[in-house]
């Protein structure tokens, strides 16, 4: 299984009905989401960087309406999806309650990051623990 991040600009507050999470609250800012996508990695991820998907997973409710912007493919088999999450969140970035993780340990598969330059530490502060791939164009991804 490997594990990737996506990254989504959301341009204004909003709030987005999350299926099983209710109504959620997104403030204006970045996400990074944390997903696995098995044998066809890259198919998961080009998912998210289309708008009117059938809805799967919680992510889908977001990206539908705010596509994915970036992304990164994580080059170490032993950091799965939620081994990165319960990091993230256990080195105080901040999170969406439950989101993506309802049957998981971690508290979260979805970061917030109120501006680019914050966004751009926790790529740093991951970088160091983990090889980050960037996936450079949607291209890419078909």
């Amino acid at each position: 299984m490997e594990t990737y991040i996506v990254i989504i600009y959301v341009d204004k507050d909003t709030k987005i009905n999350v299926g099983s999470l209710g109504d959620v609250g997104f403030s204006k800012g970045y996400y990074l989401y944390i997903g696995s996508g098995g044998v066809n990695t890259l198919k998961r991820i080009s998912r998210h960087y289309r708008i009117g998907k059938r809805i799967r997973w919680h992510i889908d409710y977001l990206t539908n309406f705010y596509p994915a912007i970036e992304s990164y493919i994580i080059k170490n088999k032993d950091i799965d999806e939620c081994t990165l999450s319960l990091y993230m969140a256990e080195n105080g970035f901040k999170y969406i309650k439950g989101f993506g993780s309802t049957d998981k340990k971690s508290p979260s598969h979805l970061f917030y990051f109120e501006s680019r330059r914050e966004l751009e530490k926790a790529l740093k502060f991951l970088s160091h623990k983990m090889q980050l791939i960037k996936v450079d164009s949607v291209i890419d991804l078909i």
